[in-house]
């Protein structure tokens, strides 16, 4: 999705949730990701403030009259120490491969299967020794020179750990709202809709996606699940 295009998606998330829980009056966005490298913000972090900037500005006038206010910004702390140092670290990049295996049946109907000249297998066999060496013998490349990765860390657990903290906050909040059909989040909603009296949503982006299973865990705890606006 193009950045003006997100930035219309958010909104129209907002206007979903302000519309369906109609006693909110105040939002807090907070926008999860890898936004700071080892020193300063990330050139992700940089691309995602260019989109906050398209976003919507409050106060948002509802189909009904009613205004809703709030902020929308990166999610660079703990929920508990927002006024802290960002955390760094939660983009990185680095080189190699993680190892690479062909399924049951790679290769599809009418293929010559010739292992030197297909993708898949190149690649399976590039990162198949432990130093990742290049496949063909007169070769002397390594996977940590010939590709990099990009990963974010800790951004999963500061959002879980968002999650268990927000219903113990003072002044708390009434509603939380994820914005996420990952099931890895699926035991901080569970267990944080046990022991707090904060109601808990669970907003689709991509409802297809989403795990049923999961999903019936949700909504049998008492958590809301809703499939956001396309």
């Amino acid at each position: 999705m193009q950045p003006e295009e997100i930035a219309v998606q958010v909104e129209r998330w907002l206007r979903q949730i302000a519309s369906a829980y109609r006693d909110l009056r105040t939002f807090e966005v907070r926008m999860y990701g890898g936004w700071y490298d080892d020193q300063n913000l990330s050139r992700h972090g940089s691309e995602v403030a260019k989109i906050i900037a398209l976003m919507p500005k409050f106060p948002i006038r509802l189909s009904n009259g009613q205004l809703v206010r709030g902020t929308i910004g990166l999610a660079t702390n703990l929920l508990t120490a927002r006024d802290a140092v960002p955390l760094l670290g939660t983009y990185r990049q680095r080189g190699s491969l993680p190892r690479v295996r062909l399924s049951a049946h790679p290769y599809p109907s009418g293929c010559a299967r010739i292992d030197a000249t297909c993708p898949a297998a190149i690649l399976r066999s590039f990162t198949k020794s432990t130093r990742r060496e290049c496949p063909v013998d007169s070769c002397g490349l390594v996977s940590s020179d010939a590709f990099v990765l990009h990963e974010q860390k800790m951004v999963d657990t500061l959002l879980a750990t968002d999650i268990l903290a927000a219903g113990r906050l003072n002044p708390g909040y009434s509603l939380v709202v994820v914005v996420s059909g990952d099931s890895d989040f699926v035991p901080p909603l569970l267990n944080a809709r046990e022991f707090n009296t904060v109601r808990f949503i669970q907003l689709l982006p991509r409802p297809e996606e989403a795990s049923e299973y999961s999903t019936r865990l949700l909504a049998e705890a008492g958590v809301d699940v809703i499939e956001g606006a396309a």
